[in-house]
């Protein structure tokens, strides 16, 4: 027979096992639960819950791990819009719910982050403020401008309440239909959805400073159109147009498409010229260090820092602008009658206009005519094609970036004013000035 001490042994080994497998009870009486380790088996594949509707939005739920704790959370996380742009039927918000399950939200970190996220119109705005306060190449009001209407009229309407987290190319895609029903060139859609991703792009984790949302973005998922470089509007003035435009009856505005078309530079380039300050002593050399952007406000950048440069004029068109600034010793070389700059934009009606006169017909678009920028193509196309000219001074001229070639970047043809000058009067400027062509100064003092 077992011994008292034994039967106590046992009695005692029993009651532990039972007392461990027994609910545990608080002072009040109320019953615990039993705290139980996580199982692995029911957290590595989800379906996430049944879609339902609140605030205009589709959403759905997931169990999210949260570190250092056995129980789960259940966040929300939107699918899509639930009308008007955006919005997905049955079948596409249940692709997308799949893909953001397997690849992102059933992580912590990722559904945490997706949830507290920026969205894409608060982070566009963090990505404007960042362009403008960098150092290295701060971007341009125009520039922002741009980067600005593209958000506020195009991205935003269509994705701007999205997370950041949750831009993927599905919906970019969705950008992309929108650019298209809008009728918008392929151009302009390109650059749209360049600013997007930029926007997704510029989430950083502020500790490491390192993308908090990496994306592999695939042209064909997001269904860009084919940009066609022989189908863009891209007109080029014919040398009977830029002949017709250097007689043009109103003397300020036939100085400047005069020099439009003999240098190359940009109209807002030519607007911030100043007498004493950018034009030398024999006129034959303009420096081009700012310009005047829309609004008449004169800014102390050009679009580039390449655009830095000298342009050189032939001697006959120097002969003009002298003619031209007759006996002004400073202010801008084109300004109103009080002495403001002229905006960029006030030039392009008269320049419409002359070009109806003169019977110009755009063969890029036929229900457009052609800007102040095809003043540029057509310096280019000219030195290109019809002169022997060498490439590193007309890219210089027209302050576009050199090429790969080491020896034109020890060429420093910035010094080599005489070398220009020769070729300037070599290559000419690629159309007739009219005999009859006089230039009357309205800068006398």
């Amino acid at each position: 027979m077992p011994q008292k001490c034994e039967i106590d042994h046992a009695t005692d080994l029993i009651a532990a096992i039972y007392r461990r497998f027994q609910p545990k009870t608080s002072g009040n009486g109320i019953t615990e639960r039993k705290i139980r380790g996580k199982c692995m088996s029911r957290r590595t594949v989800q379906n996430g819950s049944k879609e339902y509707r609140e605030g205009g939005w589709w959403k759905f739920r997931i169990r999210v791990n949260v570190p250092g704790q056995a129980k789960r959370i259940r966040p929300s996380f939107r699918l899509c819009p639930a009308e008007g742009p955006g919005a997905l039927n049955k079948s596409q918000r249940e692709a997308l719910k799949r893909r953001l399950i397997d690849k992102h939200i059933f992580k912590y970190e990722e559904a945490l982050g997706a949830e507290r996220a920026v969205t894409v119109e608060q982070q566009g705005k963090i990505l404007l403020d960042l362009l403008h306060r960098r150092n290295l190449r701060p971007v341009t009001e125009a520039c922002l401008r741009q980067y600005e209407g593209a958000m506020r009229l195009h991205i935003n309407p269509v994705i701007g309440k999205y997370p950041v987290s949750e831009i993927f190319n599905a919906q970019l895609k969705l950008v992309v239909d929108s650019l298209i029903q809008k009728g918008l060139a392929v151009s302009t859609i390109v650059v749209i959805i360049a600013v997007a991703k930029a926007i997704v792009g510029s989430a950083v984790d502020p500790r490491t400073a390192e993308a908090l949302y990496p994306r592999k973005w695939n042209a064909y998922l997001i269904d860009l159109p084919f940009r066609d470089p022989d189908a863009q509007n891209a007109p080029v003035f014919s040398r009977e147009i830029l002949t017709g435009l250097a007689a043009y009856s109103e003397p300020r505005l036939r100085m400047l498409f005069t020099l439009a078309g003999a240098t190359g530079a940009r109209v807002g380039e030519l607007l911030g010229i100043e007498i004493d300050k950018h034009i030398s002593l024999d006129f034959r050399t303009i420096t081009i260090n700012q310009q005047v952007k829309e609004g008449g406000e004169i800014v102390q950048y050009v679009n580039t820092p390449i655009a830095h440069r000298e342009v050189d004029l032939h001697p006959d068109i120097a002969a003009a602008l002298k003619a031209f600034v007759g006996n002004s010793k400073n202010g801008l070389l084109f300004r109103t009658g009080n002495d403001t700059p002229l905006s960029p934009g006030v030039v392009r009606r008269p320049l419409h206009c002359a070009l109806k006169q003169l019977g110009y017909s755009n063969d890029m678009a036929k229900n457009k005519l052609a800007g102040t920028q095809a003043f540029r193509r057509s310096r280019d196309t000219y030195l290109r094609n019809e002169t022997s000219c060498p490439e590193v001074i007309y890219k210089y001229w027209l302050g576009r970036a050199r090429g790969a070639e080491i020896s034109e970047r020890y060429y420093n043809i910035k010094r080599d004013r005489k070398t220009r000058l020769e070729w300037a009067e070599r290559c000419g400027y690629g159309f007739d000035l009219p005999k009859c062509w006089t230039q009357e100064p309205i800068h006398n003092s």
